[in-house]
Parts: C-alpha cells; structure tokens; sequence
C-alpha cells in the first residue's frame, strides 16, 4: 500500500510539472506574439513623423513637407525636394525610405547628385547624437497626369543586421537620374501669382493691377517666398515687370535686390540728384561696386529703362508715387542702364492686399512696428533711385524707422542695396523660393 501511495504521488507531480511547463510556453508564445505586433507600431510626434519600430524612431524633416510629410505636385510640373533623415535612438539603426501615393502619373526617386541616397535594403545611421546619425538627400517628383497628386514619405526602422521590409501601399525610394527642367522665370512667377491674399497664400507673389489693365506682380508682406541665388548671393525678388530694353522693346523681367547692403555710401559727390551724373550709379555700373559681380552674373543682366523720379516730396501715397514716377517719362528723367536702386513705391507696394493699410496709405507715417512687416524693410537707411521735384539736392529714402523720407546727396552715407533686371529668357532649374531653398537660375 505504501509502494502504490509513493508510485501514485510520483506520477502526479510528474503531471503537474508537465502542466506548468506547457503553461509558460503558451505564456512565451503569448507574449512574444504581442511583442511583434508592439515592434510594428507607429506614433506620430509633434513637429516631424515619427515611424516606431519597438523603441525605434525615425525622425523626417523637410522644409517642402506638410506636417503629415506629404507634397502636392500640379499636373504636367517637377517638384525637387531636400529631405533629412535622422536617427533618433540611442543606438545604431537601419531605415528603409518609402513614399506612398494615389496617382499612378508620377516617377519618383532619389536623384544621382544627392550626397547619399537610400539604398534598396535600407540605410544604416548611427545613434543619435554621433557624426553620420542624419543623412540628406535630394528627391524629385514629376507629375505627368492632369491631375494634382499627392505623395507622403516615411520611413520602416529596424536593427542593422536585419532585413527591413514595405507593408501595402508602401513603395520603395530608390535612386534615379534627375530631370533638369528649365522653366522661364518670368513666366513661372506670373502663374504662381494670386490675385486675393489669404493666410494660405501669403507667401507668394501677388498679381497688382494698375489703371483697371496694367498688371504687375510682386512680392509683399513679411517674408515671401522670394530668395534667390544670384551672383554666388543671397538676392530677393521684388516682381515681375514689364520693362522696356536699349532698344524700346517691352519684355517681361525678374526685377531683384541685394538682400544685405553692400556698405554705406554718399549718393553723389557733386550734391545733385541726377542719377545719370551721381557717383552711386558710376560705382554700381562701372568701378567697385560693379566689379563685386561675377563674369556669370553680369552676363545674366541687361540694360533697362530706369524711371529717376522728379516727384513732389508732399506725396506719400503708395499708388500716388507709383504713377507719379512714372508720369516724367522723359529723355532726361530716364535712364538705360544695368544696376539701379529702388523706388519708394516698391516699397510702399510690399503692404498692398491689406497687409499694413496705414503704410501703403501713407509711407511717412509708418512707424511703431508697422513697417516691420516688410520684406523690404531692413532698420537701415536706404537710398532709393528717385530725386525731389524742386529740390536739386536730396533725393527719397527709406529711414530706419520705416519712413519715406529725404536725404542730401553728398552729406550723407545711406545703405546701397543695388537693384537689377534679369534678362528676359533666364530660366530656374531648382528651388522654391524660400531662404533654405532659394531659387537657382541658368
């Protein structure tokens, strides 16, 4: 009896082990499985995607990205990107780039002058806070649809010795030859242009009508989306214009301006305000000022027709300047020539569409933070290229205050921000405008 209790105790707990063994591999089973579906989730984080692989992220950032990392490409257009990709783990980690897409009108890729690109099986940083935990590529889009198309980029994280994979809809960013797309500058501007100013818009340039017909295009506001490279410089974009050449022609042209001063200057020697005899235009055509351009960005200029102003210095309305300069359309109110300045009413045309109506109704009265709210402002006195009407010696600037005032020729040093026409035909073969992406031009 005792030998059967001992064989039937034996058995039991060899039952009872068998138990608790099966019931923590279920519990592995268990928890591994939900381990799995943790690695694959994915969180979004304020101000850039964030894709979570477990404890892995990955951080995208680009200036041309919504907050939801996606771009909208019109039809028949070529969108160019600059995208940073980073490594925001403590340890080292491979990412597989991929966009996601509707449209079945677009090619896509990495192009080949990017520093890198991402390679097919994903690319490998190094923890976050190392020398090569970023990496920046170039991506370009083409739209060859007749509709809008929108594409949203992300990213699948995971460890360096293993292989990442796409789930659905998910599509592999790999490398391709880029398309050099020249598109006329003036042209491209003019349909960029907006007629109504709203928050959405208010970073691009604007359509201003004159006289009910004539119609101009310029940039306003605070800080549009006006950068441009030029002469190895950052340079703005103050419009689009019709502007007559050496030879009497009207042609469309881009008309910029230095966006730093080249120093302070006396506009002219002799105090008199003939912009054909001041030493400012001397320098800025022929001697010093002059020679800081480039071989490149001389050839990318021409002469144009230049109105010197002659204006009453009563006036101070933006659209009363604007027709007022233009009214002494005369042989010597006139000048052909490269390099220039601005008009007072340049400026006073960055606060049309609403955006400080106090200043574009009266320039000498914009003050108290109100004239900061142009591009055009830089809290320096600026010269301008417009003269007084019954007042040989002085000639219109703009103070530091944001006023449009005057000053003597010969007495006293003032900024230079020099001012030209592109040729008619340049081209932009990159950039969107903005001062991290300004546009390029060929």
């Amino acid at each position: 009896m005792k030998k059967l209790r001992e064989f039937l105790y034996r058995e039991i707990n060899i039952r009872n082990s068998y138990i608790v063994g099966m019931s923590l591999l279920i519990l592995l089973i268990c928890i591994s499985t939900t381990s799995y579906a943790l690695f694959t989730a994915t969180a979004e984080k304020k101000g850039a995607l964030n894709i979570v692989t477990g404890n892995l992220y990955a951080l995208i950032k680009s200036n041309s990205l919504n907050e939801s990392k996606q771009i909208t490409v019109n039809p028949n257009q070529t969108e160019t990107l600059k995208i940073d990709l980073t490594n925001v783990n403590s340890i080292d980690a491979k990412f597989l780039m991929y966009y996601k897409t509707d449209s079945n009108t677009i090619s896509i890729g990495c192009t080949e002058n990017s520093d890198i690109c991402p390679i097919e099986d994903g690319i490998e940083l190094t923890k976050n806070g190392t020398e090569n935990d970023t990496v920046e590529f170039t991506v370009q889009i083409t739209n060859n649809g007749e509709k809008k198309a929108t594409i949203t980029f992300g990213a699948n994280v995971g460890f360096p010795d293993k292989e990442i994979s796409l789930v659905s809809g998910q599509n592999k960013l790999l490398k391709t030859e880029p398309i050099v797309e020249e598109k006329n500058a003036a042209k491209m501007l003019k349909e960029k242009a907006v007629i109504d100013r709203t928050q959405e818009n208010e970073n691009e340039i604007q359509e201003i009508t004159h006289n009910g017909e004539e119609k101009e295009y310029r940039y306003i506001g605070k800080n549009p989306n006006n950068y441009i490279k030029y002469n190895e410089e950052m340079w703005r974009i103050i419009g689009v214009f019709e502007t007559e050449n050496k030879t009497g022609a009207i042609e469309q042209r881009i008309k910029i301006i230095r966006d730093e001063s080249v120093g302070l200057k006396k506009w002219s020697d002799d105090n008199k305000n003939n912009w054909k005899e001041a030493t400012l235009r001397e320098n800025l055509n022929n001697n010093e000022l002059y020679d800081l351009l480039n071989d490149k960005a001389k050839e990318q200029i021409d002469d144009a027709k230049w109105f010197l102003g002659n204006i009453e210095e009563k006036l101070s309305q933006t659209e009363e300047i604007y027709n007022s300069e233009r009214e002494t359309n005369k042989n010597e109110l006139t000048w052909i020539g490269r390099v220039g300045l601005i008009y007072p009413s340049d400026f006073g045309y960055t606060f049309s569409k609403g955006v400080e109506t106090t200043c574009f109704d009266n320039l000498k009265d914009c003050t108290k933070g109100k004239e900061s709210v142009s591009w055009l402002y830089k809290n320096e006195n600026q010269w301008t290229i417009t003269s007084l009407k019954n007042n040989e010696n002085n000639v219109f600037t703009i103070s530091n205050t944001g006023n449009l005032t005057s000053a003597r020729t010969d007495s006293e040093e003032n900024t230079v921000r020099p001012v030209v026409y592109l040729k008619y035909d340049i081209s932009i073969i990159g950039g969107t405008g903005t001062l991290e992406d300004p546009y390029i031009i060929e």
